[in-house]
């Protein structure tokens, strides 16, 4: 009993670190039009590739960093995470516990509600087996195909491969290539997507920063 509670406390603090809803934005007198604050990291030097991204939605409060004032851009995120991530930054906080979507995720669960929450969206989905796997790390091509549905967009069978690596019968194809078309994945350099290296908490940011869900409120 200790040990899960422990655990517990263990990954509501990790969670807390990363995401927070609502944030604090400037006016500029000058144009009358509003800039959003950018939020410096101590770990996010000068010249690193989502840099930008990270400072702006930390700005907006989308999400915060540890107590030292770190964000560890090259950490991974688990499921729970990214699903969280989404919601509060599409629907803010949540008053409702949990309706209990997958057997894997208990009552009193960090991020029940907004599992739920997704799942009625349609942001993200479970396993074949019914299962959600809260703790599991993302995958690129999972956060990918979150964000294409997070930002709405066109998805239409792929006509050409969207890299090398993901072959037109990819579960993914057309995702990745509807992603790829909207300027999500500019900042792979790598002529190979990789489909099943881990998400960086960079990467998770820097996708959501790109989409036109942000875009339109910047």
């Amino acid at each position: 009993m200790i040990n899960w509670v422990l655990k517990f406390g263990i990954c509501l603090y990790l969670a807390s670190c990363f995401l927070v809803i609502a944030g604090p934005v400037k006016a500029d007198t000058k144009t009358n039009v509003t800039v959003p604050q950018r939020k410096v990291f101590t770990d996010v030097p000068w010249g690193y590739w989502a840099k930008g991204s990270i400072e702006l939605l930390g700005g907006l409060g989308v999400i915060r960093g540890y107590p030292d004032g770190s964000f560890h851009p090259e950490g991974t995120i688990t499921r729970a995470e990214f699903t969280m991530l989404m919601v509060k930054a599409k629907s803010g906080r949540l008053n409702n516990l949990g309706l209990k979507s997958f057997p894997d995720i208990p009552t009193g669960h960090w991020a029940a509600a907004y599992i739920d929450k997704a799942v009625e969206t349609e942001l993200i989905k479970g396993y074949p087996n019914n299962t959600f796997r809260p703790n599991k790390k993302v995958s690129r091509v999972e956060g990918v195909s979150a964000l294409a549905r997070f930002d709405n967009l066109p998805i239409e069978e792929a006509e050409a491969l969207p890299f090398p690596d993901i072959l037109l019968s990819h579960w993914a194809a057309e995702s990745i290539s509807a992603a790829k078309k909207a300027g999500l994945l500019d900042y792979l350099a790598s002529q190979n997507f990789n489909a099943k290296k881990p998400l960086t908490r960079a990467e998770a940011v820097h996708l959501l920063a790109k989409t036109s869900f942000f875009n339109a409120k910047l």
